[in-house]
């Protein structure tokens, strides 16, 4: 219409016809209105099922899907509802869009120093609202304190104070990192033993350890808690004796742990001049309940593990560093030094195997001798453990392998691994992947030999600890207690 009006302008224009205006364009189509319950119910996906909380799944108890629920709230402990254990993304990976490990401190702020603003949405709304509150409380002193401060020109001015610093730092580096572990691994293990305590607190990936010990096959299982039961009663006795009587649960909220990376120069290790010397690490214990109280890494082995020294010491501090062999070899090496009463220098050859720090994939197994300082207080206490590694040839592999097997890779070789250096560096990929592992050896019958073959073993590396703690028992009360007979078990009461 408005199109034809348009051609015949001027016949309009010499009628004058004043309605022109009102036909000069059709009116616009009518546009559909928006439907907000439309898009909202496409948009919206399916409402999350509400489950019961952890508390009441455990209890066995019915939840009324509160939060927190009833049964949290007569039982004390309202903090505790949750239906998940693991918490959701913190607040500043969901905002750059980072891979989150939903633990607090999670690694993305670890390595960006931002350990203490690591938190989920929730907390992040309760410090603004609380902020908030603050300031508006506060909002009519800002005037009177401003004055004062103009009145006061001899003050200075302190400035803010940086806690972190956003670049890397020049060694010799000291970062205080939260003792995260706190041997929270033992109600779902049923290892309730302290002296097991420093199996998690070494810096290797908790979930690894968690996913080994799971796995143990029954006879070792068995054997493992002999052990660590004979450990504990001797642990307890001797603390008894020498006045320290505080139970381990009371240590359970202590200081955090000390990560310090330090030069390699040790003054009480010889180093070599052959350049085979690769760094050490060392552990600082409390002799009472064998909690971590520090680390130390030389700079040397973060440069052999091709890591920036802040990522080795934010592993360590945090259980996140990757197992150095495979799960046999691992649990061997680990065991050796549970069991080990003495507090001398002792030499342990070990295969190990460098993994990528971006993939996680294996790039260079080597053969590595280990030595292992123990120092003991003035009561035979554990305190702090020390540990050279050194780069061998094959040819030194060999050669301690026919004089002595049982410093060459410990419980692997004394069950009948008696393979050359070379061999154990071609096979090291398909050893740490499949062919030393539990699930592979509970599948045949020369794994299941081997199984018993380990069990077996580990009776014999606890039975002088029976032997000293049931003369101990038998004898308690009496001066003859200390003297215990044989040369081993003195050793082994003198050290615990």
């Amino acid at each position: 219409m408005a199109i034809a009006w348009a051609s015949h302008f001027e016949f309009a224009d010499g009628a004058n016809y004043t309605g022109f205006e009102d036909f000069l364009f059709d009116d616009p189509p009518a546009v559909p209105a928006y439907n907000a319950s439309k898009d909202f119910r496409h948009s919206s996906s399916r409402p999350r099922r509400m489950k019961a909380c952890l508390q009441c799944r455990s209890s066995k108890v019915k939840c009324d899907l509160l939060k927190p629920c009833t049964a949290c709230f007569k039982r004390g402990c309202p903090e505790l509802c949750k239906e998940d254990e693991n918490q959701g993304s913190c607040f500043y990976c969901k905002q750059k869009k980072l891979k989150c490990n939903k633990q607090r401190p999670c690694d993305q702020c670890v390595k960006r120093c931002r350990t203490e603003d690591c938190r989920t949405d929730e907390l992040k709304m309760e410090q603004c609202t609380e902020s908030t509150g603050q300031i508006s409380m506060s909002s009519g002193h800002n005037f009177v304190e401003s004055a004062q401060s103009l009145g006061a020109p001899n003050q200075v001015d302190t400035g803010p104070v940086l806690e972190f610093i956003e670049r890397p730092l020049q060694t010799p580096l000291k970062i205080v990192f939260p003792d995260i572990s706190q041997f929270r691994m033992r109600e779902s293990l049923k290892l309730q033993h302290v002296v097991f305590r420093r199996v998690w607190e070494t810096g290797y990936s908790l979930s690894s350890l968690t996913r080994l010990f799971n796995q143990l096959p029954y006879c070792i299982r068995q054997a493992l808690d002999e052990g660590l039961f004979t450990l504990e009663r001797l642990r307890q006795l001797r603390n008894k004796e020498s006045g320290c009587t505080m139970p381990a649960q009371e240590d359970m909220h202590s200081e955090p742990s000390i990560i310090q990376m330090t030069d390699d120069e040790v003054p009480d290790f010889i180093l070599r001049q052959d350049g085979s010397y690769i760094g050490y690490y060392a552990y600082e214990w409390e002799p009472s309940t064998q909690r971590r109280k520090s680390v130390q890494v030389s700079q040397g082995l973060a440069g052999f593990l091709s890591m920036h020294p802040e990522e080795v010491m934010a592993r360590v501090g945090h259980s996140d560093h990757y197992l150095p062999n495979s799960e046999i070899e691992f649990l061997g090496a680990i065991l050796i030094e549970i069991f080990r009463t003495d507090g001398k220098a002792r030499h342990r050859y070990h295969r190990l195997v460098r993994c990528c720090p971006k993939t996680g994939k294996f790039v260079e197994p080597l053969i590595v001798r280990m030595t292992t300082c123990r120092e003991l207080d003035s009561f035979g206490r554990l305190v702090k453990t020390s540990h050279f590694m050194e780069n061998v040839d094959v040819a030194e592999y060999n050669k301690a392998l026919r004089e002595n097997p049982e410093i060459c890779r410990p419980f692997v070789s004394e069950i009948g691994d008696m393979r050359s250096g070379e061999e154990l560096l071609s096979d090291c990929n398909r050893d740490c992947l499949f062919n030393e592992c539990f699930e592979s050896w509970t599948k045949s019958e020369e794994g299941l030999a081997k199984l018993f073959k380990f069990s077996e073993l580990v009776r014999k590396k606890i039975w002088p600890l029976k032997q000293a703690l049931e003369r101990y028992e038998n004898q308690a009360g009496s001066e003859e207690c200390i003297g215990l007979h044989s040369i081993e078990e003195q050793q082994v009461w003198k050290s615990l």
